[in-house]
């Protein structure tokens, strides 16, 4: 019998619950066929994984090597397949575009020049009020470009992990009562406004 990955995830599952019942539930397998696959894979890699009494399974040395190189190929394999899938949709990107944003108008406005300037090209988009949400939904592939706002020399989110350009630099306003005494002021310094009480939009932008 040749190892394959679901023996890793088996031999992982009874390591972590110590308890071959424990591992069926996890794996959704019937307790009587884990032990018989358990007992295949002993087979194939030649000794005992699991020392098994009353109180549970303990790996043995044989068993501590296997888990050790499990914990290791099984997350390197599920980094590949997502790696995989960024690169599949980064080939497609030419037959459609996924825009993410947190500024409507704005976004509207780059649909209407992306479909003009690729009519062949598929556009959709994804507002949403939180800038973490769609710069993780870039990382994960789901979205392709992001149109996001940070304020001053604040960093964008997750700028360790995506490339992030300046396309445009917008003036910020605040909305003050008429009867205000600074809302005769031309400019204010943030630091004028500390004490007032503030209306603010939802989500976890810079504002």
């Amino acid at each position: 019998m040749e190892l394959e990955l679901r023996h890793l995830r088996t031999v992982r599952a009874i390591a972590d619950t110590g308890s071959l019942t424990k591992a069926a539930a996890t794996l959704g397998l019937a307790q009587p066929a884990l032990s018989a696959q358990l007992r295949r894979i002993e087979k194939a890699l030649g000794g005992a994984l699991f020392d098994r009494d009353h109180t549970g399974a303990r790996a043995t040395p044989l068993g501590e090597l296997v888990l050790e190189r499990a914990r290791v190929v099984l997350p390197a394999v599920s980094e590949l397949q997502a790696e995989a899938v960024r690169f599949a949709n980064a080939r497609g990107a030419l037959d459609r575009f996924r825009l993410g944003g947190t500024h409507g108008p704005l976004l509207g406005g780059l649909v209407d020049r992306m479909a003009a300037a690729h009519p062949s090209s598929a556009v959709s988009t994804y507002t949403s009020w939180s800038v973490d949400e769609i710069a993780s939904l870039v990382i994960d592939g789901r979205l392709d470009f992001a149109l996001i706002g940070t304020c001053g020399e604040s960093a964008p989110p997750l700028a360790d992990r995506l490339v992030w350009e300046v396309v445009g630099v917008d003036p910020v306003f605040v909305m003050l009562p008429e009867n205000h005494p600074l809302a005769a002021e031309a400019e204010l310094d943030l630091a004028a406004l500390a004490d007032e009480s503030w209306a603010d939009v939802p989500g976890d932008g810079c504002f």
